[in-house]
Formats: C-alpha cells, sequence, structure tokens
C-alpha cells in the first residue's frame, strides 16, 4: 500500500529535486530522472512513482499487431486530441513488452511504483477490457514490489482495486478547455461525485489522489479545487495541463 502522502506532486517536467523534496510522494517521467536522482529522492524518504501507458502510445513506429484498428477503416486508431495511437492490451507482443521490457527497466532505475495511464481505452473500444484488466494484474503478479497507481479506470476499478495501491482522479474538479481551465458543471460534477463515492467502495481505505488543472495564477479555482479534495479527505496537486510546473 503506498505511503499516505499528505502532499504529493505529479510533475512531468525536469530536474527540480529540491522542490520535489517537499512532498511525501512524486509521480514523474522515467525519461527525465536518471537512476541517481530517482535514489536521490527515495533517500530522502519520498515515494517515487513512474508514468507508464497501457493504452496509447506517441511513439512513431508502433508494431501493426499492438495496435487498436478502427473497425471502419482498418487504419490504427488515433486519438487526435494527444495525438496517440490506442493499443490493444489484449495483444500477447504488447504484454510482453510492458512485462518483459518496460517494467523491468523501471526497476532497474529504482522506481517505487507506476502511475498506470490511458487505462481508459476500454470506454472506447470494450472489446479490449479483459485485457486491461489482466495487464495490470500481471504486473502486480510479477512485480509485488512495485506500488500500483491506476488514473482513472472507473469502468474496471472493481476488477483491479485489490492489485492496486492508491487511485488518481484525474480532473475531479477543473479541466482544461483549449483556451485555458474551469470548472466542471453542476452535471460534471455530479458524476464527479458519483465516481468518487464508487471509488471509495471499491479502493475501501486506499488513499485517492485528486488531479486538477488551473492557470498558476488563477488562486480563486485552485483553492476551491483544493477544498473540494479536502472534502473527501483526498490529497491534491493542482498544476497545469502539461504537468510542467510545480507550486
Amino acid at each position: 500500500m503506498v505511503i499516505p502522502a499528505k502532499r504529493y506532486a505529479c510533475y512531468y517536467g525536469m530536474g527540480r529535486l529540491n522542490a520535489l523534496a517537499q512532498y511525501d510522494l512524486v509521480i514523474v517521467q522515467a525519461a527525465h530522472y536518471p537512476t541517481a536522482e530517482v535514489t536521490t529522492l527515495r533517500n530522502a524518504g519520498i515515494t517515487v512513482c513512474a508514468y507508464l501507458t497501457l493504452g496509447e502510445s506517441r511513439e512513431q513506429e508502433i508494431p501493426t499487431e499492438w495496435v487498436v484498428h478502427d473497425p471502419l477503416t482498418g487504419a490504427a486508431a488515433q486519438n487526435e486530441g494527444w495525438r496517440t495511437t490506442y493499443l490493444d492490451c489484449r495483444t500477447p507482443g504488447w504484454q510482453t513488452e510492458i512485462l518483459e521490457r518496460r517494467v523491468p527497466r523501471l526497476c532497474e532505475q529504482g522506481f517505487d511504483g507506476l502511475l498506470l495511464d490511458t487505462l481508459d481505452v476500454q470506454e472506447r473500444f470494450p472489446e479490449t477490457r479483459p485485457g486491461v484488466i489482466a495487464l495490470v494484474r500481471r504486473i502486480k503478479a510479477q512485480f509485488p514490489q512495485l506500488q500500483l497507481i491506476p488514473n482513472r479506470g472507473f469502468s474496471i476499478l472493481s476488477a483491479i482495486a485489490d492489485v492496486s495501491d492508491a487511485l488518481l482522479f484525474e480532473a475531479f474538479s477543473t479541466y482544461a478547455t483549449g483556451e485555458g481551465y474551469a470548472a466542471w458543471d453542476k452535471v460534471a460534477l455530479a458524476w464527479t461525485e458519483e465516481r468518487a463515492r464508487e471509488s471509495r467502495m471499491s479502493m475501501g481505505e486506499k488513499q485517492v489522489l485528486a488531479l486538477d488543472y488551473a492557470a498558476p495564477e488563477d488562486l480563486a479555482l485552485r483553492a476551491w479545487a483544493q477544498k473540494r479534495a479536502a472534502e473527501h479527505s483526498w490529497a491534491s496537486f493542482i498544476s497545469t495541463h502539461a504537468l510542467d510546473w510545480l507550486p
């Protein structure tokens, strides 16, 4: 189980070790932090987790057998918003890539755990859902020492909660609009409240981390999102949509 974090950061920039040392738990991009820097943070008593995408990839060349194919065109399905390709977690090749290459490399760097992102590929392509669940469970079975933090994945949370050590609830109260940042409207806030209730049922006493977005200078929006997370007794982190800014 993840060490309870009063303060956590999800930071995809580089460096800033002194700033990151002010947190109990940090989630970073592994490529930005060599083993020596991961060790420095861990020696300071900080839990250090690496970002790992399971359902999408920005890589230019991906083996055809790993991708989800558009049922109409047969082409690799794309997430145009992030310019990523959707991956099919059912495929043995992609599972092997994760379990035999990517996760072992992160272990060698000394990371304590993983943020498992893009699990919601199975929302758009329900046929891939068994593969997503199986891959998460296989990661925990093969690397039990790693703390796993799924990002959202609400529709499969009940199937992976027992192998998850915490939950990240991205965009709990606010979101990036494309032109800036805003609070969710009443309908969306009611939806996130319902997901929060379901998450508590699935996760039990395990920690939930709220991740929200706001401009650094928008103190009112930041304070409101932090207050809403606190009402659920959740640790809160609020940054830019690129997660390249630390308060």
